[in-house]
């Protein structure tokens, strides 16, 4: 008998703790006219449904997650117009009241700490985006190196630092909540305007991860989390880099950051997002490192099948150029040979075509060609916009009808496409623009 006690004792006190451990969520919600309300959760990029309810009475709705409810950034829908954020973590009870016409603005925080932190950031950083929105559209207005440009300069750098010195002592004031650490995740680093491009993008780079809790799984119920992602690998871009280079920059950032100590999921987030983005690419020694099966160490891939790679000889070929003269590849006499494929109908191709020509002018008489391939298959506008820009380099058309062995042999499934050649035929880079091409030509003609 004395053991049956026992065993309904444990049953009723672990009914008791699980009750308590869930977290009810009550929402008063003034002059509403919807009687339904759909709950959602944030991950990274997506909404996913979690629940609805009915209205208890008239504005009043109720929702009530289970004890192993997944913590972070939810999403309250009422009728087809009012919607807000919360946030979720380990509280038993969120109540919160707003009127249905402003319900971000009005909304008030009647019980959790959580929210009550998560919202006065969400004010401040409207309030931010709306000061630094005005700054920038009157500096607009200025020429850069000008008085007035100078001065709004400053003040945007005056009002960026306040905010992130407000949302840090927001979120330092109880860091053991899940809302400072999301506070953390969505302010940047804030540098002064007195740095170039490059010694701004250093600093901002050592920076970028702090005080950031890469294990908190809860971190992937932000949005901000995949931008400060690709935030960070926007400072990985580098303008003075060739294309290889910059490859084997992003290689090294990303393998910086995974090393770091994440959580297998922010980890998995972030591969996955990664991949996604440099999906063909064109940066092969990325998307080799980030597809390696043992990631993140890495093991060298096969590169067979994956067509023309650094290093590899360039298929030699036969033409005829604009002028109506034969020439073949290896023929045309060049210490560096840029291959250009590229199309009327391409915009990309249209904004490239003139820094191309600019960096043939600069180069050409050091030993640099460029045979631009045109894929179209009507020569008129082929033709005009060759006079129009005056490209003097080595024209040829070769349309893309779906029979061209040519565009075949050099995978040109996308315009522009580039290959820069030596006098040998071996591909030494495949630039993805004009910047790419003339970092590569001040390295090759500098040794």
């Amino acid at each position: 008998m004395r053991h049956k006690t026992t065993i309904l004792l444990f049953v009723l006190l672990a009914a008791i703790s699980n009750l308590f451990a869930q977290t009810n969520i009550d929402i008063t919600i003034e002059q509403s006219f919807s009687p339904l309300a759909k709950l959602y959760i944030y991950q990274a990029d997506k909404t996913i449904f979690v629940d609805s309810t009915w209205q208890k009475t008239q504005g009043e709705f109720s929702f009530t997650l289970p004890q192993y409810h997944q913590e972070g950034i939810y999403k309250i829908v009422v009728g087809k117009n009012t919607a807000f954020d919360l946030l979720v973590s380990n509280e038993p009870t969120i109540k919160i009241k707003t009127i249905v016409y402003a319900p971000e603005d009005s909304l008030t925080v009647i019980e959790s700490d959580e929210n009550k932190v998560f919202q006065a950031f969400v004010k401040l950083k409207k309030r931010y985006k709306q000061q630094a929105w005005h700054i920038n559209s009157l500096r607009d207005f200025y020429s850069e190196g000008s008085m007035f440009h100078s001065v709004l300069t400053s003040e945007k750098y005056r009002v960026e630092s306040s905010y992130a010195e407000e949302a840090k002592a927001l979120a330092s004031k109880k860091e053991n909540l899940l809302a400072a650490k999301l506070i953390y995740l969505d302010i940047t680093p804030v540098t002064s305007p007195i740095l170039d491009e490059s010694q701004t993008k250093a600093s901002k780079l050592q920076q970028w991860w702090d005080n950031i809790d890469l294990t908190d799984n809860r971190l992937t119920s932000s949005a901000a989390l995949l931008s400060r992602l690709w935030g960070y690998a926007e400072l990985l871009m580098n303008d003075n880099l060739d294309k290889e280079q910059q490859d084997s920059a992003f290689t090294q950032g990303i393998s910086n950051l995974f090393n770091k100590d994440l959580s297998h999921e922010i980890a998995a987030t972030f591969r996955e997002s990664l991949k996604d983005g440099f999906y063909d690419s064109g940066y092969e020694q990325t998307e080799w490192y980030l597809n390696t099966p043992s990631f993140p160490k890495v093991t060298p891939m096969d590169k067979k099948g994956q067509g023309l790679w650094v290093g590899s000889v360039a298929p030699n070929f036969k033409f005829q150029s604009l002028t109506g003269k034969k020439l073949k590849l290896s023929k045309v006499n060049a210490k560096y040979k840029l291959i250009m494929f590229w199309s009327s109908w391409c915009p990309h191709c249209i904004e490239e075509l003139p820094e191309v020509v600019k960096i043939y002018e600069e180069y050409k008489a050091k030993g640099f060609e460029v045979i631009a391939i045109n894929i179209d298959e009507e020569r008129s506008l082929w033709e005009q916009l060759v006079k129009e820009h005056q490209a003097n380099w080595i024209n040829a058309i070769e349309p893309d009808d779906g029979a061209s062995k040519l565009l075949k042999m050099y995978h040109v499934d996308e315009t522009p496409k580039f290959y820069m050649l030596n006098d040998k035929l071996q591909v030494i880079s495949k630039p993805s623009n004009a910047k790419q091409i003339e970092a590569k030509l001040r390295r090759v003609f500098k040794e």
